[in-house]
């Protein structure tokens, strides 16, 4: 089990939805069980306790009677700044567990947030928590998509093996994938960039679909990490590379009009394309798109095709160049 936690100099900021995975692997994430209210528990008491602590209930669906008793009492036994955001929703199973705040902030563009602790706490120290908390994650994606960046030896310009772009090194999402604690947040984050997308698409909603082994893992995550009840549907090797594991009939699974494209690194557009083509042939649509991170803007891609991404892969740090 991994502490879902991102911690900066000044705060901690954990999520339910985190604590859910880690705490009860194989079951539904947004559902709150026992297992993950005794780990935000142990988070609350034993993680850097000097610092304030953002607990935030983003994402959850529902809550196990007396899933957060442990939580709870850590809360109430300690002198700790906690604040809670996000948890509207899930007010009249949280009050059931948790101690009455001292204090409740309803802040423009956060929401109503609780917040506990012995001494007072004005709104603007509420509002500079919130901000650290935002910039915290900020600090997390960018290094997180950082140490995916792989240089050459040579450090010359060498052709992708997937575009005609010239790189001096490349991205490889297997060092988010293999570790826990960066594939629950990022695949987090990017259920997010997900919903945003989907925000005017309601009711008829796509199917999500990865083309790659590598985008694979995140299409599952975000279709076990959404509420929205989106089916996903994985195709083998379909692109950007042309190497053909298993062939895949074109007889759907099921009846889509429509398809959004999960990603890992999108860069001159290759997979988009080959997507799109595959969308077509099964008599759909593909508009949309969501990815770790990719080269150009949200519309940048062309054919009327928005890709949301959760970084510019320029803006990493990396180092990475490109050329044609």
């Amino acid at each position: 089990m991994f502490c879902p936690i991102i911690e900066s100099t000044e705060v901690v900021y954990s999520r339910a939805l985190a604590a859910s995975w880690a705490g009860n692997p194989g079951e539904l994430p947004t559902l709150f069980q026992a297992n993950a209210g005794r780990l935000l528990s142990a988070i609350v008491s034993e993680v850097a306790p000097d610092k304030a602590l953002v607990l935030d209930f983003a994402g959850m669906a529902e809550i196990d009677d007396h899933a957060c008793w442990a939580l709870g009492q850590s809360i109430a036994s300690t002198d700790r700044r906690i604040l809670i955001t996000n948890y509207e929703r899930l007010q009249p199973m949280l009050a059931k567990e948790l101690p009455k705040p001292p204090g409740m902030f309803d802040l423009d563009g956060s929401g109503p947030v609780l917040v506990f602790g012995s001494s007072p706490v004005k709104a603007t120290q509420v509002k500079a928590t919130l901000r650290k908390t935002n910039e915290a994650q900020a600090r997390f994606v960018r290094k997180t998509l950082k140490s995916c960046f792989a240089s050459y030896p040579n450090g010359k310009l060498q052709r992708l093996p997937s575009t005609p772009l010239l790189a001096n090194g490349v991205f490889d999402a297997v060092e988010i994938i293999t570790d826990p604690n960066a594939f629950c947040w990022m695949s987090i984050f990017l259920t997010e960039s997900v919903e945003r997308l989907l925000e005017s698409e309601e009711p008829d909603l796509p199917v999500l679909l990865a083309v790659s082994m590598k985008a694979a893992p995140f299409a599952v995550a975000v279709s076990q990490l959404s509420m929205k009840g989106l089916e996903v549907e994985l195709i083998d090797h379909l692109g950007p590379g042309d190497q053909l594991v298993q062939e895949t009939f074109l007889e759907p699974p099921f009846a889509t009009s429509s398809y959004l494209l999960i990603g890992d690194f999108v860069l001159g557009g290759t997979e988009l394309k080959v997507a799109q083509a595959f969308a077509r042939a099964r008599g759909a649509d593909l508009f949309m798109a969501a990815c770790l991170g990719a080269l150009l803007g949200e519309t940048d891609y062309g054919d009327e095709l928005r890709v949301a991404r959760l970084l510019n892969l320029r803006d990493c740090g990396a180092g990475a160049t490109y050329a044609v």
